[in-house]
């Protein structure tokens, strides 16, 4: 049987173990110090909405845009696979028109930190984003589902996003976020709308690992003015086939705007 400590004896040896604890923390520890040092710093610029605009944007998710004029709608979901990817997608609408990105908070958090760096990413490409003026909306932290998370958990989600946002676009403030899967209910709304964010919906869906998708894309908005389309940043005929679906689109009368720029008058904020 091990010897029994007197008081002074605990004593002394809880004091060595903080103090070796406090020199030369576990690495788990630390990171999880500094995530929650991060998440409780100012976040950044948010639309501060009172309690009816906030109830607003909650009844009225975005699902089509205006139907006055022939527009469509093109977002772009995820993160993509390398930076020429998303290159390309913004090479493809340049002069021509404007989309939306909705963008992942770990990938963003990924390029701040350095991890990205060897692979040929620069945070000037997220910047060209918008200053080519396209749209950057929430895409969640992680590719998880919301409708599943906590509400402590789920508001931590959006806070740590605006947080690495705002170390790449100071200033920027996202009016949108799509949760991944569509996986969304009125709860994870609400807690969108606390942070100024509208969920956004789509009607036609690109599917982007096939060679039809070009032609979904194109069969999918005729007709009907205002159709979302969703793809991905990083599905190869998403990608490849940008600038024919930029291209045809165009030809057949439509103009491409942000979410911001083409939503339908009943669902933009009053004021």
């Amino acid at each position: 049987m091990p010897e029994k400590l007197t008081r002074k004896q605990f004593l002394q040896v809880a004091k060595y173990n903080l103090l070796s604890l406090l020199i030369n923390p576990p690495i788990n520890l630390l990171n999880g110090i500094v995530e929650r040092l991060r998440v409780t710093e100012p976040i950044s610029p948010i639309r501060r909405l009172n309690l009816e605009q906030q109830q607003f944007l909650v009844n009225h998710e975005i699902r089509r845009g205006k139907t006055s004029s022939p527009n469509v709608l093109m977002t772009y979901d995820d993160w993509p696979s390398t930076p020429g990817q998303l290159a390309s997608i913004l090479n493809a609408f340049k002069g021509k028109g404007y989309a939306t990105f909705f963008l992942l908070g770990d990938r963003l958090n990924w390029l701040t930190t350095g991890l990205l760096k060897n692979y040929g990413w620069d945070a000037r490409l997220i910047r060209r984003i918008v200053d080519e003026g396209h749209q950057i909306g929430m895409h969640g932290w992680e590719h998880q589902r919301m409708t599943k998370m906590g509400d402590s958990e789920l508001s931590h989600q959006f806070e740590k996003w605006f947080n690495v946002l705002s170390q790449i676009l100071p200033g920027y403030i996202p009016t949108v976020f799509r949760a991944p899967y569509g996986d969304v209910d009125e709860r994870v709304r609400r807690v969108g709308a606390r942070f100024g964010l509208q969920h956004v919906r789509w009607g036609v869906e690109s599917w982007g690992d096939t060679a039809k998708t070009r032609e979904r894309v194109i069969s999918g908005v005729m007709g009907q003015n205002g159709a979302v389309v969703l793809s991905h940043m990083h599905r190869p005929y998403d990608v490849s086939q940008a600038a024919e679906i930029v291209n045809a689109l165009i030809n057949n009368g439509f103009r491409l705007n942000t979410v911001a720029d083409g939503m339908s008058p009943e669902d933009q904020l009053p004021g």
